[in-house]
């Protein structure tokens, strides 16, 4: 296990807490927060640890081929609001593409875009995930 930040001081009423994040193996990252703490002739401190869910844990999807020569194939994995979108953006952060009001299975078209490193920015009902595309 990696601890990625030190225990920091938290207030809770007039008690200071503290918690960290670490990360198992860079898969998930846990909070280890300070719950209790019980200071007279000795010290007990109570702790515990939960999963750190990411803003995007409800969107998947499946993005095929990666890499891609002309037609990529992005398929949602369960259930997918009113509100599907994607941006497209090249290397240099600029937006090359943005669709909007999309069904749950959809096809880019990337064939006159240059070949590189491109990221495309799926949202949905306020959800957000990035996926990493290699155009050939």
């Amino acid at each position: 296990m990696k601890i990625k930040k030190s225990l920091r001081p938290i207030l809770t009423g007039a008690i200071g807490l503290h918690f960290c994040s670490i990360s198992v193996s860079g898969q998930q990252t846990y909070r280890v927060e300070e719950i209790q703490n019980i200071a007279e002739n000795f010290e007990i401190n109570t702790y515990a640890l939960y999963p750190v869910v990411s803003q995007a844990a409800g969107l998947s999807a499946t993005v095929y081929p990666n890499p891609v020569d002309h037609l990529l194939n992005v398929k949602m994995n369960g259930n997918t609001g009113k509100n599907l979108n994607y941006r497209l953006v090249d290397a240099s952060g600029k937006s090359v593409a943005v669709r909007n009001g999309l069904p749950a299975h959809f096809i880019i078209n990337m064939m006159g875009m240059p070949t590189g490193i491109y990221i495309l920015i799926l949202e949905d009902d306020g959800l957000r995930k990035s996926y990493k595309i290699i155009k050939k």
